[in-house]
């Protein structure tokens, strides 16, 4: 608690007369946690914060193809791109926080044991359909899609696969019993009315997601970007990362 204090004393120090608006692009794992984050930044720190959230792989081609944004919030992976052909500010990308792979269902359904490879295998393999992440736009859909074709689990007249994102959906359907499993980054399940976690993927197949953080090259709010970054990444916000299924990682910028 006395650090969080120092953190927004800090940024209480920052504020300017008018403060500043952030325009801040990021993929849709951290939505709940910046919900609950984004207001208590606002109000200690006097600025304004604008967030578009959308599947990473479109974030990534937005902001490729010229789209202006302070702050970017992407897996690791996806940065690079963003890196290599200077649209991020040298120096500003760190390591935010992770998130793990969970097994989903309709809430009050009953629970499939999921805690071995082989408890796992068999659970996906007797579903009648399963929904996933995005295998073009996602790291995760990739990890799940490949998972899926090495165990030989593919579309059937016995089974769906119908891969949609969560942010787009894909949850909505298991709430709806439209669709018996889905396999989809805990944070964006936790919020879902209707649906359950029956649990996260055994070690074997996990697939952490690291996402990362930078500041954009052309932005115009540098030092409130920093101020930002430095915020939402102290150790002290650990419990609200956490609550919304994340692990931080980083230590601010």
């Amino acid at each position: 608690m006395r650090r969080r204090a120092a953190v927004l004393a800090m940024l209480a120090m920052t504020v300017s007369a008018s403060g500043a608006e952030l325009r801040i692009y990021s993929g849709g794992a951290p939505q709940d946690t910046l919900k609950v984050l984004a207001p208590l930044y606002e109000r200690q720190s006097g600025h304004k914060l604008q967030f578009t959230y959308a599947i990473v792989g479109a974030i990534q081609q937005r902001l490729l193809a010229g789209e202006q944004a302070d702050v970017v919030l992407l897996p690791q992976p996806l940065l690079e791109p963003l890196e290599k052909t200077g649209k991020l500010k040298p120096g500003s990308r760190n390591t935010l926080a992770r998130v793990g792979i969970a097994v989903v269902i309709r809430d009050g359904a009953p629970k499939p044991d999921v805690s071995t490879s082989e408890k796992l295998r068999n659970v996906l393999t007797n579903a009648r359909s399963i929904t996933h992440a995005d295998p073009v736009s996602t790291p995760g859909g990739r990890h799940i899609a490949a998972m899926l074709k090495a165990w030989g689990i593919t579309e059937s007249p016995d089974r769906i696969i119908r891969p949609q994102s969560a942010i787009s959906g894909g949850a909505e359907h298991i709430a709806k019993g439209d669709i018996e499993i889905g396999l989809y980054l805990l944070s964006e399940v936790l919020s879902v009315k209707g649906v359950a976690v029956a649990g996260m993927l055994p070690e074997a197949q996990q697939n952490h997601i690291v996402y990362g953080s930078a500041i954009m090259a052309d932005s115009m709010q540098a030092d409130a970007a920093r101020d930002f970054l430095t915020f939402i990444a102290d150790p002290s916000m650990a419990p609200q990362w956490k609550a919304t299924g994340f692990e931080i990682a980083g230590k601010g910028n």
